[in-house]
């Protein structure tokens, strides 16, 4: 498997431990890491947050984030991070 540089490592918002959920995708078996990350300082982002959404293979960012996506069903995260 291909690493990314290390810079790139570097720039990835890290997850605060508090904001965390992790939802398993029955339709691919991916497990996901979901986090809301400050990006107001990131060079190109969209936005001042988004949602990372980090699985072992893939990272996703959604730049409309609801307010209540802590409260949202796993579905509904997974529904949000495919853009339905």
């Amino acid at each position: 498997m291909m690493m990314p540089p290390q810079h790139a490592l570097e720039e990835r918002p890290q997850p605060q431990q508090a904001g965390r959920r992790m939802v398993t995708d029955r339709d691919t078996g991916r497990t996901w890491q979901i986090w809301e990350a400050d990006t107001a300082r990131l060079p190109g982002a969209r936005g001042a947050r988004c949602l990372i959404f980090d699985a072992q293979d893939v990272i996703r960012r959604v730049w409309l984030v609801p307010d209540d996506w802590r409260a949202m069903t796993d579905e509904g995260l997974l529904r949000l991070m495919r853009g339905r």
